[in-house]
């Protein structure tokens, strides 16, 4: 018999109904977790997205903040509060997944039906996914192409003239060299990353609050930071209150993609306190760092280095300041740490993604293993030197993601809070395929969901025809709440799907 336990908020499953569960499961990956097997605390959930905060790719980020015209002061704390959303977006949707510990692409079947949970898991998993984490690698490139020419000078004139698909040799060999480094690290999953970060975060710690101690001083000062303008040219001239949610969507941009398949991480909690908690407290103490250490960092590099290309610099942001530096051993701790921070959030919040969902398209064809390998080739394929090119790249594919992830979001908690009333049948999630002729709530396609879903995403799609670009730059909120209020709204079957 299965129902909710007494020591905690989990629900628990019998031997005699896992076995049932497990029978009529190709893959073990697709599974719910039961509660003696869970591992993660508190303590874990308060780590979990430390490198997915600190890392190459959000700091470029922050560096394109720097030029939507509003005073550093308000940069600052907008990027701070985004952890309310962050952690809202993220512990929510996450309940489902530490109730019941279902992965990702059966809490998106639970909503979309078996077979419609294929589209928004590619969505997730395929598309989001291996973009993220082939353009995080290449991020990470460049900061092992930065460590290797410290090392070895000759490093950046190897190969002359050397070009492929557009890329010199050293950036080439950095790329697979990175490339190889982050497969070994996914190779190992989430318990290796969880022992990864053990060792990870008080580094973080270390360097960017060091860093951000060398930028005041660099700059002269916390006023002098706060008086930094960048080139009126380059600036734009939001209202400070547009830019305060310009900043919330960018950096919520970034977490609309795990928030999608969160359950994949809080199906291991041991109680829904623990990841919420954890995560809500992890997120508020993360991005107050985050908040200082960015905005001084790269303000405080700019005053003290001045920046002859923003293109440049709104691509790699810290890395184009650490180049300047004179100390050989502080740039290789500092390139240590981003490359660790890089791979720590990529591999948690990308390529499990993208492994989990090739997993669930094709149980029968891939393994955790082959499934991580596949990504890998595919992040390969995608030749990122080529995407991450362009002026405010990073932040205008965050907000692109946005466009795609939010709607999913919001049809997800309307479901499972407002809809589902925080109760899922497990034996119809994973008992339909040996009872096909039975009832099933969660067979075939929920054609409310999708309606929801392609509504949403349709009408945030307007913020790049000229004229609506407040929408492009608000594409989460629009999303998410429209998905939600379109999924409460919409007249539902007693049987919620078609068959």
């Amino acid at each position: 018999m299965s129902k909710m336990s007494k020591q905690s908020d989990v629900y628990h499953i019998s031997d005699e109904k896992y076995k049932e569960y497990a029978n009529a499961q190709s893959n073990e990956e697709m599974l719910p977790l039961r509660e003696d097997k869970r591992t993660m605390g508190f303590g874990n959930y308060f780590t979990l997205w430390m490198g997915g905060i600190h890392n190459i790719a959000t700091y470029a980020t922050v560096a394109g903040f720097l030029l939507l015209g509003a005073p550093m002061k308000h940069i600052i704390l907008a990027i701070f509060l985004s952890f309310i959303f962050s952690a809202f977006m993220n512990t929510l949707n996450g309940r489902a997944g530490s109730k019941y510990g279902i992965p990702g692409s059966m809490h998106l079947k639970s909503v979309y039906g078996d077979r419609g949970a294929k589209l928004p898991g590619i969505l997730r998993g395929i598309f989001s996914g291996l973009a993220w984490f082939s353009l995080q690698i290449y991020t990470g490139s460049r900061a092992l192409y930065i460590l290797i020419a410290v090392i070895w000078p000759s490093f950046e004139t190897l190969g002359g003239n050397f070009s492929f698909i557009g890329i010199d040799l050293p950036n080439l060999i950095s790329f697979i060299l990175y490339w190889l480094f982050t497969l070994l690290i996914g190779l190992g999953g989430s318990k290796l990353i969880n022992k990864f970060n053990v060792i990870l975060n008080p580094l973080i710690y270390i360097f960017f609050i060091g860093a951000a101690i060398w930028a005041l001083n660099a700059a002269g000062g916390f006023s002098n930071i706060l008086a930094f303008t960048p080139p009126k040219s380059l600036s734009y001239n939001y209202p400070t209150i547009l830019v305060y949610f310009m900043i919330f969507n960018s950096l919520l941009g970034f977490w609309s993609s795990p928030a999608v398949n969160v359950a994949d991480y809080t199906k291991n909690a041991k109680s829904n306190k623990d990841q919420s908690a954890g995560m809500t407290l992890g997120f508020g103490v993360g991005y107050l760092i985050f908040a200082f250490s960015s905005v001084i960092i790269l303000a405080g590099g700019a005053l003290r280095y001045g920046v002859t290309d923003w293109a440049d610099f709104q691509q790699f942001g810290i890395l184009s300041i650490m180049r300047h530096w004179n100390q050989p051993f502080a740039i290789i701790g500092g390139i240590i740490v981003l490359l660790m921070a890089t791979v720590s959030a990529n591999v948690l919040s990308n390529g499990l993604s993208a492994t989990y969902q090739l997993i669930a398209l094709f149980p029968k064809r891939f393994s955790y293993k082959t499934g991580m390998i596949t990504s890998a080739v595919v992040a390969f394929i995608l030749i990122p030197w080529k995407t991450m090119t362009g002026n405010g790249g990073v932040m205008a594919f965050m907000n692109m993601i946005g466009v795609m992830l939010g709607p999913v979001v919001g049809v997800m908690l309307a479901y499972y809070f407002v809809i589902d009333k925080r109760k899922l049948d497990l034996d119809s999630l994973y008992l339909d395929k040996v009872n096909p002729k039975k009832y099933n709530r969660y067979g075939g396609i929920n054609k409310s969901a999708y309606i929801a879903t392609i509504v949403a995403i349709i009408i945030t799609m307007l913020g790049y025809i000229h004229g609506f670009e407040i929408i492009n730059q608000l594409s989460v909120f629009v999303g998410a709440g429209l998905g939600f209020i379109i999924s409460i709204i919409l007249p539902r079957s007693k049987n919620r799907n078609i068959q």
